[in-house]
């Protein structure tokens, strides 16, 4: 069809192979080992870079709804990865942050992931890395208005 542009569609069909392709790849090999899947990986990390949060902000900064959060938290603070403390603002809240069996896990946990990403990022030289990172900022930057109220 003449009217449909080729080259914008193999960008995002590509982009979307990548993004599945590499999303399976770090969960068999590096998420589930460590007895996680790529929601709970991604609470953990969050938790690990940005310390302490109530479960609604987690939502927020996560894009997962709160009933995800909250199944994905309960599973986690049942396998030691976090703590979930009643909020001194809200009686309701709770604050969830890293255990300490949590914390120690987490530097083990990201050289994996990030030995993984090197291998992947290894197909392409260093000045093309910094190009397509550049590239992504512009592309995710000038996203359609109404998909920024829902990133």
């Amino acid at each position: 069809m003449p009217e449909l542009d080729a080259e914008a569609m193999l960008l995002f069909v590509l982009l979307a192979r990548v993004a599945r392709v590499t999303s399976y790849d770090f969960e068999s090999t590096v998420h589930r080992p460590a007895a996680l899947n790529y929601s709970s990986f991604f609470v953990v990390a969050l938790l690990a870079v940005d310390g302490p949060m109530e479960g609604s902000r987690l939502a927020s900064a996560s894009g997962m709804s709160r009933a995800a959060v909250s199944a994905v938290t309960k599973t986690l603070h049942r396998d030691g990865w976090i703590l979930r403390t009643p909020s001194t603002r809200d009686g309701r809240s709770v604050v969830l942050s890293l255990s300490p069996e949590g914390h120690s896990r987490i530097p083990a946990l990201f050289r994996r992931l990030n030995a993984r990403e090197q291998q992947w990022a290894g197909a392409l030289s260093t000045a093309d890395r910094t190009e397509l990172v550049r590239l992504l900022r512009q592309l995710a930057g000038g996203a359609p208005p109404d998909i920024h109220s829902r990133a």
